[in-house]
C-alpha cells in the first residue's frame, strides 16, 4: 500500500505495479500454502498424541470401576482424548500460535509511527484485559458444564441398565424429571458460556473495526502535520488489524479451548489409574497351592472394610465352598483372590507368588472367572468361551465347552458355536449365558477356577453340569473356589469357609463345618476366627 499509494499512483509507473502485483501474489500464495501445512501438521500432531494416549484412556476405561468404584461415566475418557484430538487439529491451537506475531506487527507499527505504535499497543492490552475478563467469567460456568453433563450422563446409563424396572413400577415421568433437572442445568451453563463467549468475540470485532477507523483518523493528522505519507494511512490501519487479529481470534475459540482445557484436566486427574504395566519375569504355571494371608479389603470407592484379616490355604485338587449371609464380603473376597480388587493389606499367593508378580495377561491364563453378574461381550459363542483370542483353537473351546457341560445346549442353537449372543448376550437367556460363561472361564483349563455364585440362574441340568465342571477341574488337580447359597454345590466341596460381617467365622473340613452349623446358632463361635479340625493354612 505503501509503495502503491506514495510511489505508483504519484509516478503512473506500470512496470512498478506489476512487480508489485506479481510480489503480492507469491507472498499470498506462500501464505495460502502455509496455512494448509500447518493444518495438516496441527492434523498429523493430533493423531501422534492420540495414540500415544489411546492405551492410557483404554486402561483408565477398563480400571476405573475396580480402582476406584466409579460404574458410570466410563466412555468419558474416550469422549475427553476426542474433544483434545479435535481441538488440536482445529484453528483453535493455531490461533494461539498465531499470537507472537501480534508483537511483530506491534513493533512495525512502532516503526511506522510511534502514535501509531501506542494507539496498537493499547488496543492490544484493551484485548488481553478482555480475554482475562472471559476467563474468569466463563471459569465457573465451565466447571458447572462438566458437573451437569457427567451427573446426566450417570442418570442415562442408571436408566438404560434399568429400564425393566422403570417400565414395570413407573417409574418414568421421575426418572425423566430428575433427566431434565440435570439437563436444563447443562443447556443453562452451556448458554450462558455461550453468551459470555459470543459478548466478548462480538465486543473484540467492534472494537477492532473501532480501532482501525481510530487508526486513519490518527494517519489522517499525522498526515495533514507532515510526519505521514498518504500510504501509511491505509498500511497502518491495516497492519493494526493484523496485530490485533490473533488475540480476537483466541476470544471467539474460547468455548473450544476451555473445552478442551477441561478435557485434558480430566484425563490428568486419572491418569494415575492408567499405571505403566513393568516387565515382569515370565514365571511357571501355578499347579501347587493357593495362599491367601491376612487379606483386608475395602471395595473401591469406599471407606468400609468388607473383609478383614482372611486366612486360608489350598492344596490342588481342593473345592472350597464360601458361605455366610448376605452383605458378610463373599464376593469381595474372591474379587480379591481372582485379582481384580487389590487388598489394602494382606497378600494372596499362587505357589508362592504374589499375584503383582505376574502381568494381568499371564496372570488372567491362569485363572477363570465367573461374575455375580453374567456379562458377555458381543460377538459369537466361540469367541465368548475362548477370551477373544486372536488364534484361539477349536479343540480348546471344544474342550471348555465340554467341561462346562454346555456343548450339547450351544449345538442346538440355530449357528452352533457362531450363535450371536448380542450384546451383553442378550440373545440367550440367563442360564445360557451363565453356562456359556463358566466354559469362559474353564478355557484352557486355569489353575484356579473362581466362581461367585455360577448356580444362581441355572435349572436341574445346569446344576449337574456345573457340579461335573467342579469334579473336573479338581480332578486335574486345578484349585475351585465356589460361592454358593445352595446346597446341593456344597456336597462336592471339601472345605468351607464361613464368613459373618466381613470376618472369618469358620474354616476347615466340610462335614465338620456342616456338623457345626447344623448345630444351631449357639455353636457359631463368637470369635472372629474359629479353625475347625486344624485345617487353617499357614
Amino acid at each position: 500500500m505503501i509503495e502503491v499509494y506514495d510511489r505508483v499512483i504519484p509516478s503512473k509507473n506500470m512496470p512498478t505495479l506489476v512487480a508489485l502485483g506479481v510480489l503480492a501474489a507469491f507472498l499470498y500464495l506462500f501464505s495460502g500454502v502455509l496455512d494448509v501445512l500447518r493444518g495438516r501438521i496441527m492434523a498429523r500432531v493430533a493423531g501422534i498424541l492420540d495414540i500415544d494416549l489411546a492405551s492410557s484412556v483404554f486402561r483408565i476405561i477398563a480400571t476405573m470401576p475396580r480402582v476406584a468404584g466409579v460404574q458410570q461415566g466410563a466412555t468419558r475418557p474416550a469422549a475427553d482424548l476426542d474433544q483434545i484430538r479435535q481441538f488440536l487439529s482445529g484453528s483453535g491451537l493455531l490461533s494461539l500460535f498465531d499470537l507472537p506475531w501480534a508483537l511483530l506487527y506491534l513493533f512495525v507499527c512502532f516503526l511506522l509511527h510511534p502514535y501509531i505504535g501506542i494507539a496498537a499497543a493499547s488496543a492490544l492490552l484493551v484485548l488481553v484485559m478482555l480475554t482475562a475478563i472471559t476467563h474468569f467469567a466463563t471459569k465457573r460456568e465451565a466447571r458447572n458444564l462438566s458437573t451437569t453433563l457427567a451427573a446426566r450422563g450417570r442418570l442415562e446409563e442408571e436408566v438404560h441398565r434399568n429400564v425393566e424396572a422403570i417400565t414395570s413400577m413407573g417409574l418414568f415421568d421421575r426418572a425423566y424429571e430428575r433427566w431434565f433437572d440435570f439437563h436444563q442445568a447443562h443447556a443453562k451453563s452451556g448458554r450462558k458460556i455461550n453468551d459470555l463467549a459470543g459478548m466478548a468475540a462480538s465486543a473484540s470485532k467492534t472494537f477492532r473495526y473501532a480501532v482501525q477507523s481510530g487508526v486513519l483518523a490518527l494517519g489522517a493528522f499525522l498526515v495533514v502535520d507532515g510526519q505521514l505519507t498518504g500510504g501509511m494511512i491505509l498500511a497502518s490501519s491495516v497492519i493494526v488489524s493484523r496485530a490485533l487479529a490473533p488475540v480476537e481470534q483466541v476470544i471467539g475459540q474460547w468455548k473450544s479451548l476451555i473445552g478442551a482445557m477441561q478435557a485434558w484436566r480430566r484425563l490428568s486427574e486419572s491418569s494415575s489409574l492408567a499405571t505403566i504395566t513393568e516387565h515382569k519375569t515370565n514365571l511357571a504355571a501355578p499347579q501347587l497351592n493357593l495362599q491367601v494371608r491376612n487379606v483386608a479389603i475395602v471395595p473401591p470407592g469406599t471407606q468400609k472394610l468388607a473383609v478383614k484379616n482372611a486366612s486360608f490355604a489350598l492344596e490342588a485338587g481342593s473345592i472350597l465352598g464360601v458361605i455366610g449371609p448376605s452383605g458378610s464380603g463373599k464376593s469381595c473376597l474372591v474379587r480379591a483372590i481372582a485379582g481384580i480388587w487389590s487388598p489394602v493389606r494382606g497378600e494372596v499367593r499362587l505357589d508362592g507368588a504374589t499375584l503383582d508378580q505376574w502381568t494381568d495377561t499371564a496372570r488372567g491364563s491362569h485363572i477363570g472367572y465367573l461374575p455375580q453378574t453374567v456379562e458377555l461381550f458381543e460377538g459369537t459363542v466361540a469367541e465368548n468361551i475362548s477370551r477373544f483370542a486372536k488364534y484361539a483353537n477349536d479343540d480348546d473351546i471344544l474342550d471348555a465347552a465340554h467341561a462346562a457341560g454346555a456343548h450339547e445346549m450351544i449345538v442346538h442353537f440355530e449357528h452352533g458355536y457362531q450363535t450371536a449372543v448380542g450384546e451383553g448376550g442378550k440373545n440367550l437367556s440367563a442360564g445360557q449365558r451363565q453356562r456359556i460363561a463358566l466354559a469362559r472361564a474353564l478355557f484352557k483349563k486355569p489353575f484356579l477356577v473362581v466362581l461367585d455364585e455360577p448356580n444362581s440362574n441355572l435349572d436341574v441340568d445346569g446344576e449337574r453340569a456345573l457340579a461335573n465342571a467342579l469334579l473336573r477341574v479338581k480332578d486335574r488337580n486345578g484349585i475351585v473356589i465356589v460361592v454358593a447359597h445352595r446346597s446341593d454345590i456344597m456336597n462336592i466341596v471339601d472345605h468351607v469357609l464361613m464368613l459373618r460381617n466381613g470376618d472369618v467365622a469358620m474354616y476347615g473340613k466340610r462335614d465338620a463345618i456342616i456338623n457345626r452349623i447344623s448345630e444351631g446358632p449357639r455353636a457359631l463361635p463368637a470369635t472372629t476366627l474359629k479353625v475347625v479340625d486344624g485345617d487353617l493354612g499357614a
